[in-house]
């Protein structure tokens, strides 16, 4: 199975739970998430990436977080002007637990400060280090990025790293 496969799978999976029987909930168990990590872009061309997730209810099984990312990409090509691309984008992530581990996606948009836009799906796996506040994960994503002249692309990414919830 393909990671695109992996990733149409869990874009699915996440549109389905959040149907018309959504309620919210004022109070979610975890209302704060700290995410940091190394990530890819092509998957070859390494970024950093810092972002903070805030629970924001219930969709029927699946909790409902909006989570900011901000990436650093380095791309080191010689007719690149500048090698270190700022990129900012939100993702509506819904979770809920298959096992030990809690299952992720969703979709989410972004910007490379206004040069560029795309639209994403991310799938991920996090899991905490037995009872502690700290915890890991691993994701994968695909952003359709594109110009304001219209051009577009497909780009492949992944993200591996750490979360602390307050």
């Amino acid at each position: 199975m393909t990671a695109r496969t992996l990733l149409l799978a869990a874009l699915c999976g996440s549109a389905e739970l959040g149907t018309a029987d959504a309620q919210a909930t004022p109070a979610p168990k975890e209302p704060v998430t700290v995410w940091g990590s190394l990530s890819t872009e092509f998957f070859i061309l390494p970024s950093l990436s810092a972002g903070v997730s805030v629970g924001v209810g219930q969709a029927g099984p699946a909790s409902l977080s909006v989570r900011g990312m901000a990436d650093l990409t380095y791309v080191p090509l010689p007719d690149v002007t500048t090698p270190l691309l700022p990129l900012i984008g939100a993702d509506l992530l819904f979770s809920g637990l298959v096992g030990n581990l809690t299952v992720y996606g969703g979709p989410g948009v972004g910007t490379l400060l206004g040069q560029a836009f795309w639209v994403s799906g991310t799938a991920g796996l996090r899991n905490t280090f037995g009872n502690s506040r700290w915890g890991f994960f691993s994701e994968v994503r695909g952003r359709y990025a594109f110009d304001l002249a219209g051009n577009g692309f497909l780009s492949p990414g992944t993200r591996l790293g750490l979360t602390y919830r307050f």
